[in-house]
């Protein structure tokens, strides 16, 4: 595990670099590579296990020529995984392998049976809060109807069926929590259980505050990554947990 300083607003970015820090197998693959240049260079650098804290200014400058936001402002460490993701793997097809999953969604025509599918790629998952993880996913993947959408073969809009399938599971495997509703700023207090799954638990992106403001840290089983503190975690608060972290 890296220490990492915070360099202005900079904890979201800290607690999503230990998803990628915190796999050993993954460095490993990056390292019998060689990166002239890019982001991935820098991200190396900040995979030092000496627990002495690591400046990240270079990578966070690296970083915000691709980023069309300001990098040292407070935001959304979902958003900062899913820009780091697609930077990294157009530098490396192994975060190709690691990070990338797809499923598919299936419509299917109440009236004349017909189906249409469409593929998609996705980095995470979002879950709606459950008492467990096993109701969590269930509700995901759970058939839905819709009003009013357009047959192909009926040529109108009809009722259809929507249902998800998971084609291919990424190596990381990712549940984003949604806890906030932006329309009124209220914050879902319901929290997930683990159960065991077909991936190990690595860890918890967490997120302590409120929609506009608050901080991020990073937890695994037992210690707490805070920007460039460690610490033994004392308990765990479900309410601000936000990002799920599994692999295989």
């Amino acid at each position: 595990m890296s220490l990492l300083i915070n360099v202005g607003n900079t904890c979201y970015l800290n607690s999503v670099l230990q998803i990628i820090l915190n796999n050993t197998e993954l460095i490993t693959r990056l390292r019998e590579h060689t990166y002239v240049d890019g982001l991935i260079p820098e991200l190396l650098k900040l995979a030092d296990k000496s627990l002495v804290p690591i400046n990240t200014i270079n990578f966070v400058m690296v970083l915000q020529k691709r980023a069309k936001f300001p990098i040292r402002n407070q935001n959304d460490a979902h958003e900062i995984l899913l820009l780091l993701i697609e930077i990294f793997k157009e530098e490396s097809l192994v975060f190709r392998e690691f990070f990338n999953g797809q499923y598919n969604t299936n419509y299917t025509c109440c009236s004349c049976g017909n189906t249409r599918s469409v593929t998609e790629d996705f980095i995470s998952i979002p879950l709606f809060p459950r008492e467990t993880m096993k109701e969590s996913l269930e509700d995901y993947i759970k058939t839905e109807y819709l009003d009013k959408i357009m047959c192909d073969n009926c040529e109108i809009p009809v009722k259809t069926r929507k249902k998800i399938k998971i084609r291919v599971f990424p190596r990381v495997l990712i549940f984003q929590i949604i806890r906030f509703i932006s329309e009124n700023k209220i914050k879902h207090n319901q929290h997930l259980v683990f159960r065991n799954t077909r991936y190990l638990f690595q860890g918890i992106i967490n997120h302590s505050g409120s929609l506009e403001s608050g901080h991020y840290t990073y937890t695994d089983s037992h210690l707490v990554l805070d920007d460039s503190k460690l610490y033994k975690m004392r308990t765990m608060t479900p309410k601000d947990h936000y990002l799920f972290i599994y692999s295989n």
